[in-house]
This record gives structure tokens, sequence and C-alpha cells, in this order.
């Protein structure tokens, strides 16, 4: 295994592991929640007088509709399919993601343009659908742009690297242009 590989790995954990814990303690608005932190105990104590705790079991969490994602898929010209998203894409909406550009994709379309301007997260998951639907469409000499506005959004394409692999664009009129 390369060095890449083994910093590709433990990159795409420690975002895994950072969105879980942004998920479980962050309000939508970037704030501690007041409601999980009063159940926190933060008093300072030393470690052998702390109390055992349950482990957080966040598969009997409920899921707030915000978690919810929409997906939607147009033709822009003969060529270039557009894909929409809006909502969080992250390990539990992904597999929706990954479902819509695999059937573009066996479908024959080999030119996207995948629209984020309404996606308001993405975690090293999503992210991982995007590179693999990316990977597919090259394997037919296709392209994959990318429309995207978020700063915080882009922020994590300049960060991962992703900005050299990706065609990133501020409109969708440009990313169809640029595939045509």
């Amino acid at each position: 295994m390369t060095w890449q590989e083994i910093r590709a790995i433990v990159l795409e954990r420690s975002l895994a592991t950072l969105a879980l814990v942004l998920r479980v303690f962050m309000t939508e608005e970037g704030k501690f929640s007041p409601r999980l932190v009063s159940g926190l105990n933060l008093q300072s104590k030393r470690a052998s007088q702390r109390q055992p705790t349950n482990e957080l079991d966040l598969n009997k969490m409920p899921r707030s509709e915000s978690l919810d994602i929409t997906v939607s898929v147009r033709k822009a010209n003969d060529q270039v399919h557009v894909v929409e998203i809006g909502g969080e894409i992250d390990v539990y909406t992904s597999p929706k993601v990954k479902d819509a550009l695999g059937e573009l994709i066996d479908g024959g379309s080999y030119y996207l343009v995948i629209n984020l301007e309404k996606v308001r997260y993405i975690d090293s998951t999503g992210l991982g659908v995007l590179i693999g639907g990316l990977k597919r469409v090259r394997e037919h000499g296709g392209s994959v742009n990318l429309v995207c506005v978020s700063p915080q959004i882009r922020k994590i394409f300049d960060i991962t690297g992703l900005v050299k692999i990706f065609g990133i664009f501020p409109d969708e009129q440009s990313a169809v242009s640029a595939l045509a």
C-alpha cells in the first residue's frame, strides 16, 4: 500500500468521524445543541472518579427530516444530463445519489453536470460517490462537472484536492457549456 493510499484512507475516516461528531452535537445553525450538551456531565473530575457511561448507539437515534435529500435528473442537451441534488449528502443519503448516477451511466450518459447549489452538507461518503461516478464516466471517455456556489462545500473540494479532478463551475450554464 502506498503512502498516498494510506493518507486517503486516513483522511476519509477522519472526515467521516468529524461528520458524525458534528451531526450528533451540532445544530443546523452550527452551534452546540443545548439539549444534547445539557445531558453531558461537563464538570471536571479525575478519570478514576468518572462514572462509566453507556455507548451512544446512533442507530437508535431518531433521524430528523433534515437528513433527507432530493435528486432530480434532466437533459440539458443531446449529450449532457444535469443531476440536481438538494439537502445533505452523507452516509444515509449517498446511496440515493449513487443510484441516480449509476442509472444514468448504465443508460449510456457519460457527460454529467452535478448541481450542488442546494446541497447544505457533504461528507466523505458523498465525496466517494462523486469520485466513483467520475471514474465510471471516464472509463467511457466522459466527464463530470460540478456546480458549486457554497463557500463551505467548495472548501471541502479545495482541502481534499478534488478541485484538480472535477471541473467546478459557479453556474449550471457554464458547466454544461464546458462539456459541449
